[in-house]
């Protein structure tokens, strides 16, 4: 099975089979990205945000009967203009699920920001002080491709062209702008394809967006089994198409099989260097963990999920020197599928007193650990911030993590949640000092070297020689770097949780770094996060020397 998608600032383009023979509606619909403008800010309590909480609560009244929801409320300059799109297969109940939480979450992840969009596996949803409406925009865009490769890629090519320029017709006329067809390829084999765009465009800006995407093929997705597309405004950030294309067997295939790449083209972000996670889902201790695969950067980024009913972020992973103090990204997070809490019952109390315990003992060392109550309600957790991060930015992500987690996972008993900044995590069970590198997702710089073999020898001496230092360290943390000719250097760190012992953590770094080089083979930049410890490497310096 295959699964992936593309989204333009006009156009939405998606290849995934993981909607059409193993549908999940009636679960909360998976976050995929979210773009704050950078160019102006309202204030607090001010006329735009009124308007704005106005705006949220019209799209989440008006959408979901349709589908489709606009407006603009109050007079310029302090005029929000919005709308709200869900895919077209989706139902009303799920529409408006996903609606109303794009609403509130995009206000959390850009606060204050006059523009912003954020798209769900299920839906959109995007404002702008400036009049958005009609305008296309395919310069910008995310392309997600299944990482699997077919036997045939030129007739395979044809073929997926065929379909969607035939979807994109039907598309165009019909009333919800949205087509969906199917071909024949073969041995029990079809192709599955899905077009759609705002509504808010003419049925002809539809079809030359669609047209727009559409011609990407074959650069975009060249042989693979499946792709999609995602876009945005420099200014305004919008998505108003969505082609879907996916090859699959008849036969049901089991999630585990599915692949997922995302590239997302950001001309903006020109000064984030490239980044990827590989995330590779597995069950250890009845709770789903894995590994991810996500590429940043200012020619694109990629994700590869290999389970797409899984919520993937996409995410600025390693920004560049001198971005503290600014609110950290968010990298990954897991929930306990093992067993749920009830509500305002005593291991939510005790949740929740330990949340607060945290928050307030981890900031100042860069760690905490507590438990909370009695068995079996009894509340385990830890958070742990990256060594160089200051006690404020610490703080910051902490609480942020904490918070943000109970949202993820309301009433599981167990979750983690990564940031760039520090990690976060709680259980019913007792797992201190226990070391877990069964769980753990790989980011690397998509970029190569011109030596991999010299570069993957001296990145491995060099953080099997951090691991030592960071094991006998105090905050079980070290940071260096070594020449590597012609002006450049390799930059390193490792890092245990201080919940480890001495031993625990050499022994949890050494079976990280024995990833290398399968993790990152010759890549520029690289890092593999487990629950217990991570290392990075990187040919330019990514932590902040001061602390």
């Amino acid at each position: 099975m295959s699964c992936s998608r593309v989204f333009s600032s006009s156009l939405y383009l998606l290849i995934t089979l993981a909607f059409l023979l193993h549908t999940a509606f009636g679960a909360s619909s998976p976050y995929l990205y979210h773009f704050c403008s950078s160019s102006e800010n309202y204030t607090s309590n001010g006329p735009y945000e009124s308007n704005l909480n106005k705006l949220a609560a019209y799209l989440n009244y008006q959408t979901p009967p349709t589908g489709f929801g606009k407006g603009a409320l109050g007079q310029k300059p302090n005029q929000a203009n919005g709308l709200a799109l869900c895919r077209g297969d989706v139902s009303s109940s799920d529409c408006k699920t996903c609606v109303v939480e794009a609403s509130s979450e995009i206000r959390m992840r850009c606060p204050y920001n006059k523009a912003a969009i954020i798209w769900y596996d299920y839906c959109l949803y995007k404002y702008s002080d400036k009049d958005f409406f009609g305008q296309i925009d395919n310069q910008n865009k995310v392309t997600l491709i299944n990482t699997r490769s077919v036997s045939e890629p030129e007739a395979f090519n044809k073929n997926t062209r065929e379909l969607l320029s035939q979807l994109a017709k039907e598309a165009h006329v019909a009333s919800k702008l949205y087509a969906v067809g199917e071909v024949e390829l073969g041995e029990s084999k079809k192709l599955y394809g899905l077009t759609q765009c705002t509504r808010d465009l003419s049925s002809y800006e539809c079809k030359k967006c669609l047209d727009g995407i559409i011609g990407e093929l074959p650069r975009c997705c060249d042989g693979k089994e499946g792709a999609a597309e995602l876009g945005l405004l420099p200014a305004v950030l919008e998505s108003d198409v969505l082609s879907v294309v996916e090859a699959v067997h008849l036969k049901s295939v089991p999630l585990s099989e599915v692949g997922v790449v995302i590239q997302d083209i950001l001309q903006m972000f020109t000064s984030f260097p490239v980044f990827s996670i590989r995330f590779v889902p597995r069950l250890a201790n009845k709770v789903a963990h894995g590994l991810a695969r996500l590429a940043v950067g200012h020619v694109g980024r990629f994700v590869w999920v290999n389970d797409c009913p899984l919520a993937v972020e996409s995410l600025v992973l390693g920004d560049s020197p001198g971005t503290f103090g600014a609110s950290s990204p968010y990298l990954y997070h897991f929930c306990s599928s093992s067993e749920n809490y009830t509500s305002n019952g005593p291991y939510e109390s005790n949740l929740n007193k330990l949340a607060a315990y945290l928050n307030y003992q981890t900031p100042p060392t860069g760690f905490g650990k507590g438990a909370l109550g009695q068995k079996p309600n009894q509340a385990n957790g830890l958070a742990l911030c990256r060594g160089d991060v200051s006690s404020s930015d610490c703080k910051t992500c902490v609480v942020e993590a904490s918070s943000e987690i109970r949202k993820r996972c309301p009433y599981n008993k167990a979750a983690i949640i990564w940031y760039d900044y520090c990690l976060y995590k709680y259980s019913d069970k007792d797992f201190i000092g226990q070391i877990d590198n069964q769980n753990k997702f790989y980011l690397y710089n998509v970029r190569s070297v011109s030596e991999p073999e010299a570069f993957n020898k001296n990145t491995r001496e060099l953080l099997s020689q951090l691991a030592k230092e960071a094991h006998v360290a105090s905050k079980l943390y070290a940071v260096g770097e070594v020449e590597l000719g012609e002006s450049k250097k390799l930059y390193g760190l490792t890092q245990c949780t201080r919940d480890l012992s001495s031993y625990e953590c050499k022994k949890c770094l050494d079976g990280i770094i024995g990833e290398l080089p399968r993790c990152c083979d010759g890549k520029e930049g690289g890092r593999v996060i487990s629950g217990s410890c991570n290392f990075r490497y990187e040919i330019y310096p990514f932590v902040n020397g001061d602390n």
